[in-house]
């Protein structure tokens, strides 16, 4: 098991980062900020450039910490883990707000390209499905995350994020302790480590597309047993890519076009293969999907 790296005070901090078209720019001149946002540093390449900017400034004041955006005083708070939890949260919306009341869909999922076929994965979320991504990065795979996908006019887009590895999603895979050595952690209310994965700055190649998905793979945990990849209906497939739509910051009540969003799932759906993934042997699960693809 890795152990938490002693933490060393890091210069003032120039965060600029993108997420879909919006760059984000994170300042702070104290050194704890500096420290604690490094987790949400993510390097990956876009295949379009930024068409907007938002900027956050982090100062300390008495009691605490002030955050602006864009020169107005967005919120206070205590602590540096305070200032992460903010800012982890907030900067997603700017960058979702062209997509409020649109057909356009946010799901929970994960993207993958296995060869030349760009795979859509949802269904359970633990660790282990985590460590997966990972066994499937060491195989040669392209990941782009294990977050959130956009699902706009027939095209997925992933939404930039560093993969976020509780310990347990580490410990399921030996060769996950090397790949976090050395990475930024942030802990939990329980005091267990969270790594920050950035793939690029790993060796791998981290690319993010607005592409259309060949196939949705539905996966369901099988801890300790086998894995298998099956052929999965598609109106069974498309009531899991449903249950994986997540609401966009910012919509309330009647303002979400629900049924414009269904039917853009549906039709997602009915373009691609569609399979189940019983997630076993993590190793196994690659060279399957792998072979499908």
């Amino acid at each position: 098991m890795p152990r938490a790296p002693a933490r060393r005070g890091p210069p003032p901090l120039k965060l600029s980062l993108q997420i879909l078209d919006l760059e984000v720019v994170v300042r702070t001149e104290d050194a704890r900020i500096a420290q604690t946002l490094e987790v949400v540093r993510q390097t990956a390449r876009h295949g379009f450039p930024p068409s907007r900017s938002i900027e956050y400034e982090i100062a300390a004041v008495d009691g605490g910490f002030e955050i602006a955006e864009d020169g107005t005083l967005l919120a206070t708070a205590p602590y540096p883990i305070d200032v992460l939890m903010v800012l982890d949260g907030h900067i997603y919306a700017p960058a979702l707000a062209p997509y409020v009341g649109t057909p356009a869909a946010l799901l929970h999922g994960a993207c993958v390209r296995v060869g030349g076929t760009r795979t859509l994965l949802v269904g359970d979320r633990d660790p282990r499905r985590a460590a997966f991504l990972l066994q499937l990065l060491s195989d040669g795979a392209a990941v782009e995350g294990d977050w959130h996908v956009l699902l706009d006019e027939g095209l997925v887009t992933t939404v930039a994020r560093t993969f976020r590895l509780a310990q347990e999603a580490v410990d399921a895979l030996p060769a996950a302790a090397a790949l976090v050595a050395g990475r930024p952690f942030v802990r939990d209310a329980l005091g267990r480590v969270i790594w920050s994965f950035d793939p690029a700055t790993a060796g791998f190649d981290w690319q993010l597309d607005a592409e259309p998905i060949d196939a949705v793979v539905v996966v369901e945990s099988n801890p300790g047993g086998r894995s298998r990849l099956e052929p999965r209906p598609r109106y069974e497939t498309a009531q899991e890519v449903v249950a994986a739509v997540a609401a966009i910051p910012g919509e309330y009540g009647e303002a979400v076009p629900v049924g414009p969003r269904l039917a853009a799932v549906s039709r997602l759906v009915d373009a691609c293969s569609c399979r189940r993934l019983r997630l076993g042997d993590l190793g196994e699960a690659s060279r399957l999907l792998r072979k499908a693809s």
